[in-house]
């Protein structure tokens, strides 16, 4: 009786679907890694998006009360704030408010503002919508002084 050589077919089939298992794992491991990554993007643009309204508050202490009381959804465009003659600093205020909102609107998905003020701390919360992280809503607070 002759040794037969080589694989038979039980063989090849075993090695496949081993073979096959790990492609699905890796398969999955990227798509996990693509989520997280999208969730921590969108983390980063809370904190910059944050940074940014801090800084044009500090650049406009004579209209802080504007940028406290106003509706960001709801501030309009003052394009005399865009001119050599400027325009008054509450007019400036909400052309920040515009601006920051739309850069908000544009980078986190679905998101909500408020800002609020305890004693002489602001405190300003992001919250969007991040299904790429598996929850529904994520939120960025941060706290400052002027």
């Amino acid at each position: 009786m002759k040794h037969a050589k080589g694989f038979t077919l039980i063989e090849v089939l075993i090695a496949l679907l081993i073979l096959s298992g790990g492609l699905l794992g890796l398969a999955a491991l990227q798509i996990t890694s693509l989520r997280y990554n999208q969730s921590a993007y969108q983390r980063s643009q809370a904190s910059f998006l944050s940074s940014d309204l801090t800084e044009r508050m500090r650049c406009n202490p004579q209209a802080v009360s504007a940028y406290l009381n106003g509706d960001f959804a709801s501030a309009g465009a003052h394009p005399e704030c865009l001119t050599v003659s400027g325009c008054t600093p509450e007019a400036l205020a909400e052309q920040d408010m515009f601006e920051w909102y739309q850069a908000v609107q544009l980078q986190l998905p679905k998101a909500l503002v408020s800002l609020s003020l305890a004693g002489q701390v602001y405190t300003l919360t992001l919250r969007w919508d991040d299904l790429h992280g598996g929850v529904p809503f994520s939120h960025s607070t941060v706290h400052f002084q002027l």
